[in-house]
């Protein structure tokens, strides 16, 4: 993944991909890393449709991504930025496809970061995402559930 980040070759992001899958199926249910590992996987699919707009890779990251946040535990401290890399994959796929129902989800999603505990850094990164899509797309109330 990192060399991805670097040189943007899809062979590198497609074998990360592969790696992270092996990860999740090797690690067993209930292992407090299996957040991470699902995390991992749901990013560098967002990272490849970024790339390439297939967007079953969109599709899929959001399910993986919707998957971590169910996995962590509230209060922990990574949850906000769980939460800030699925409504980032929905403002993704809402670029992609124009569907309103993906940027209401974003903004909703951004917008429950900012109600939880976590690293002001994220919270703030989640405060700026839903101000900026509801100012961009008219948003009046961003509960979407």
């Amino acid at each position: 993944m990192d060399r991805f980040k670097w040189n943007y070759d899809l062979n590198d992001i497609s074998e990360a991909i592969t790696f992270h899958r092996r990860a999740i199926q090797l690690t067993p249910d209930g292992d407090a890393d299996m957040p991470l590992l699902v995390n991992n996987l749901g990013q560098s699919l967002m990272h490849r449709f970024d790339r390439t707009g297939d967007p079953s890779d969109i599709s899929e990251a959001i399910l993986f991504q919707q998957r971590t946040v169910q996995l962590t535990p509230d209060g922990h401290s990574q949850l906000t930025g769980y939460l800030n890399n699925l409504g980032l994959s929905y403002a993704l796929r809402f670029q992609s496809t124009g569907d309103l129902d993906d940027i209401k989800k974003a903004a909703s999603i951004y917008q429950q970061s900012t109600t939880i505990l976590g690293p002001t850094a994220y919270r703030l990164t989640g405060a700026r995402e839903w101000a900026q899509l509801s100012i961009t797309h008219n948003l009046r109330s961003c509960r979407h559930h």
